[in-house]
């Protein structure tokens, strides 16, 4: 079962961006089974958000620091959609393991903060 607070974050999340070809009308927030949706994937046995994969949904807009809430994530994969800016609040996401971020739109400085990252073993 979803943790509450943990699919209000990924419901967060979403209401920050725009998803044209609606690839994620599954986090409704009406489902309360978030470990269900597409690109969510969960701990079996916590039930935690551990794992966003939304590589290639067409997303556009920012990437919300609701994804602090996810205090469990190790794999996140926003790769090839149309993100500007790298936030600084990911390098706070401590248990990230894997950070794929390329082929999106960002322009400015790579956040200092990224360094914080200590388990990251992949960083694309």
């Amino acid at each position: 079962m979803c943790i509450i607070a943990e699919r209000r974050a990924l419901l967060d999340f979403k209401e920050g961006f725009t998803n044209d070809f609606n690839r994620l009308a599954s986090w409704i927030s009406e489902e309360e089974e978030c470990c269900n949706w597409i690109g969510v994937g969960c701990d079996n046995t916590t039930s935690h958000v551990v794992m966003l994969d939304l590589g290639g949904m067409v997303i556009t807009g920012e990437i919300s620091s609701s994804l602090l809430e996810l205090k469990h994530l190790s794999h996140l994969n926003l790769s090839s959609n149309n993100f500007h800016k790298i936030p600084n609040f990911i390098g706070s996401l401590s248990e990230l393991t894997y950070l794929d971020l390329s082929d999106n739109s960002f322009t400015g400085i790579i956040p200092h903060q990224l360094g914080n990252l200590s388990r990251l073993f992949y960083l694309d």
